[in-house]
């Protein structure tokens, strides 16, 4: 049967995300040098609207684009050239609300997690 309901949609839309979001979560655990999928990871979770782990993946994309040598300032984050204007958006946007969510979608999604066995 068809659901009409908004929220239906909305959680399936996340629902796809988070499948995307498994395949770059193993190949950054494979490869913690991949920024690719450590960027990809980030893309992700702000599609689920998770703000501070999409940021703290952006971060590791930093840093392996750099290999890891050494600790970089909030200011060199955001002025990569790769990955930065993901961490500029995500610095408006924290500047705005704090990064607030709405728990009723949050628990609407993890419902249909469990509702697929996941």
């Amino acid at each position: 049967a068809l659901s009409l309901d908004p929220k239906d949609a909305m959680c399936r839309d996340r629902l796809e995300w988070y499948d995307r979001l498994l395949t770059f979560v193993e190949a950054s655990e494979t490869s913690a040098l991949d920024w690719h999928s450590w960027a990809n990871r980030g893309a992700c979770l702000y599609k689920l609207g998770e703000r501070k782990a999409s940021w703290d993946a952006y971060k590791q994309a930093v840093f392996a684009r750099t290999n890891f040598e050494r600790d970089l300032t909030d200011a060199e984050l955001i002025a990569d050239a790769e990955v930065g204007k993901f961490l500029r958006q995500l610095d408006r946007e924290f500047r705005v609300d704090g990064w607030a969510a709405d728990a009723s979608d949050d628990i609407a999604f993890f419902s249909l997690l469990v509702a697929r066995g996941r």
